[in-house]
């Protein structure tokens, strides 16, 4: 009887642990539970933080799980989030690489910068989803993977990367990753939506290096447009110029939507068109406007967005670049 009450009592107590985690304290003073609803407040009401393309296709934010912690003088908060069923995200290159992703909030000096998380690692997805192993709170050197953080502005810094060793690294020394968020269907096939970002190889030398601990904000590193064109294997400045180039050939209703896309699409959107371009060159030399080459042109471009940008996204850019002024020469 004795040893009952002595384990109901044991029971209890870890109970109201778990119950009042919540309202632990922190080393500033503040409330683990007033943190994240501050942080939630702000996601709910500032459309500026919350621009991440992934968010369209949440089922749950899981505010009630966060986990909170103080680094370096930085309040961190990271809240798990689900897909709906249907979705998932993966590697298009590397299928044995397992992803998680989380909603990141980091407050410091009075300033908060929220992020999308994601964890990718070849070991198995139950590992990437204990936050006890795989975190940006928790990383360490016994962390196997990469963290790379998307901000709000749809660019993207690799914050953590190891083997097994404290290390850290810039999106340019990492090998060429590219993650997509897929739709899936029930014969077992998919279909990419959007590729979410691309890593790469190429660019400058330097970086690396240091802790793998730390915390704030972390600084960017690398270059989007070039590590996106070295992804794809085409040169930046190329990519840069024909981009200036094919703006002067937007219609209004075109550059209107190109300018709400993420920076990933819309250098997805300018490098099918680029290649597009070139191909029909080869192929068809002596009918660019108003022939063959300039059919094959547009279908190739037609079909290389439907498979980057989906479908829906891709019909509205192409039939909205038709619309051009009565003037326009072809």
């Amino acid at each position: 009887m004795a040893l009952l009450a002595v384990l109901f009592l044991f029971a209890n107590s870890c109970h109201d642990e778990v119950a009042n985690d919540e309202g632990l304290t922190l080393k500033s003073g503040k409330l683990k539970r007033d943190v994240t609803a501050e942080m939630k407040s702000l996601f709910e009401r500032d459309h500026q933080v919350n621009k991440f393309v992934l968010l369209d296709y949440i089922d749950q934010i899981k505010w009630e799980s966060s986990q909170v912690m103080e680094i370096d003088n930085s309040t961190v908060v990271e809240v798990q989030v689900k897909l709906k069923g249907k979705y998932k995200v993966m590697s298009e290159k590397d299928p044995l690489l397992n992803l998680d992703y989380r909603l990141l909030f980091i407050e410091k000096n009075g300033t908060i910068a929220s992020y999308m998380e994601y964890l990718l690692s070849k070991k198995d997805l139950s590992y990437l989803q204990d936050t006890q192993k795989a975190s940006y709170l928790k990383k360490d050197g016994s962390f196997e993977g990469t963290i790379v953080l998307e901000d709000s502005k749809n660019e993207f810094s690799t914050i953590y990367h190891s083997t097994g060793n404290s290390q850290e690294l810039r999106l340019k020394d990492l090998p060429v990753v590219c993650v997509g968020l897929y739709e899936l269907y029930d014969d077992g096939s998919s279909e990419l939506i959007e590729i979410l970002y691309c890593t790469s190889s190429g660019g400058s030398s330097g970086g690396g290096g240091g802790g793998g601990g730390g915390g704030g904000a972390p600084e960017p590193s690398g270059n989007v447009d070039c590590n996106f064109a070295n992804s794809i294997g085409i040169d930046c400045n190329t990519l840069l110029a024909f981009e200036n180039d094919y703006k002067t050939r937007m219609s209004s209703s075109e550059t209107q939507i190109f300018e709400n896309m993420t920076r990933v699409q819309q250098l997805s959107y300018l490098a099918n068109a680029q290649f597009a371009t070139w191909k029909s060159e080869d192929l068809f030399p002596n009918s660019l406007y108003n022939g063959k080459g300039d059919a094959f042109r547009h279908a190739l471009w037609n079909a290389l967005n439907a498979i980057d940008l989906g479908y829906s996204l891709a019909e509205s850019l192409t039939t909205a670049h038709e619309q051009k002024p009565a003037s326009y020469p072809y």
